[in-house]
């Protein structure tokens, strides 16, 4: 699955954006390569165990719809 590309409102640092509770924010960041001046910078503001329950539920309700359209093509 790709990335989700959401608009993320951090109101504050220490909060898993996802539930709500506890979490310190945590930055990655990286060269490119060793001539390039660009770094990428992700930031994590979520549990894993929280971002995994999201992936979980965004494959669910491709199968729902999956099912949702078999099932329409028998009607047809």
């Amino acid at each position: 699955m790709d990335e989700m590309y959401e608009k993320l409102i951090i109101r504050e640092t220490n909060q898993c954006s996802i539930c709500g509770k506890e979490f310190k924010y945590k930055l990655k960041n990286w060269k490119f390569s060793e001539s390039s001046d660009l770094f990428e910078v992700k930031i994590k503001t979520e549990h894993p165990s929280c971002l995994y329950l999201l992936k979980r539920l965004e494959k669910l309700k491709i199968k729902v719809m999956e099912s949702e359209y078999e099932l329409f093509r028998k009607r047809i």
